[in-house]
C-alpha cells in the first residue's frame, strides 16, 4: 500500500471529497489542498510512531559483530526503542544491559533483535504492512490525529480514535478459543 492510498481513505473519512477525487484522478492540488494533505501526512507519521511505541512494536533482526562488549545504538540501521535479545554465533542468548545510547553485551554478539521507531514517510512512500496493520487502521488513526490538529473535538474525533484503538487491540490480542480445564471435585 502507498501513502496516497491511506490519505485517500483519510480524505473520505474527514469529508475532504474534493481532495480525494483529485488524488484518484491525479489532478493538480491547490496550495490550500496541498497544505491539508501535508498535515494529513504529518498525522500519519505521528500515528505510525505511536503504533510502534505504544501498541504493536515494529521488530527488526540485524547482524552485528561485537567483541568489545559495547554496541552504540547509532551504529544500528534503525532507531532503537527496546532490545529484545542478543545472540552469539552459536545462537545462544547473551546477557546485556541497556543504557540510553548504547548496550553493554556480556559476550561476542552476532545478532540483535529490537523494536524500532519507523522513519517518516513522504507522499511517494510505500507503507510496509507490518504486524497486519492495514490501510484502514492507519486511516482511522490518521483521521483522528488530523481532526485533532485542525482543532476539531467531539464525537467525530472520538469515533475515529475508538475505531483505531479497537482495531489495534484486536491485532495485538490473543486469538482463538481458550478452554479452561474442567473442574473436578474431590
Amino acid at each position: 500500500m502507498t501513502v496516497i492510498d491511506i490519505l485517500k481513505l483519510v480524505c473520505e473519512y474527514v469529508g475532504e471529497k474534493g481532495i480525494c477525487e483529485k488524488l484518484k484522478n491525479e489532478d493538480e492540488l491547490t496550495d490550500a489542498e496541498e497544505a491539508k494533505l501535508s498535515q494529513m501526512l504529518d498525522a500519519l507519521n505521528v500515528v505510525r510512531q505511536s503504533i510502534a511505541c505504544d501498541y504493536v512494536p515494529f521488530v527488526f533482526k540485524e547482524d552485528i559483530n561485537v567483541s568489545d562488549g559495547v554496541l552504540a545504538f547509532d551504529t544500528l540501521s534503525k532507531t532503537v526503542i527496546h532490545i529484545f535479545e542478543v545472540k552469539n554465533k552459536l545462537g545462544f542468548n547473551l546477557r546485556f544491559k541497556t543504557y540510553p545510547n548504547f548496550i553493554e553485551i556480556f559476550g561476542n554478539g552476532k545478532t540483535i533483535v529490537y523494536s524500532y521507531l519507523p522513519e517518516d514517510l513522504t507522499l511517494s512512500s510505500e507503507v510496509p504492512i507490518l504486524n497486519g496493520i492495514s490501510a484502514s487502521i492507519y486511516a482511522f488513526g490518521t483521521a483522528a490525529e488530523y481532526l485533532g490538529m485542525e482543532g476539531i473535538n467531539g464525537e467525530e474525533v472520538d469515533y475515529f480514535d475508538e475505531r483505531f484503538k479497537s482495531a489495534l487491540f484486536a491485532l495485538s490480542g490473543k486469538r482463538g478459543v481458550f478452554k479452561l480445564p474442567q473442574r473436578t471435585w474431590r
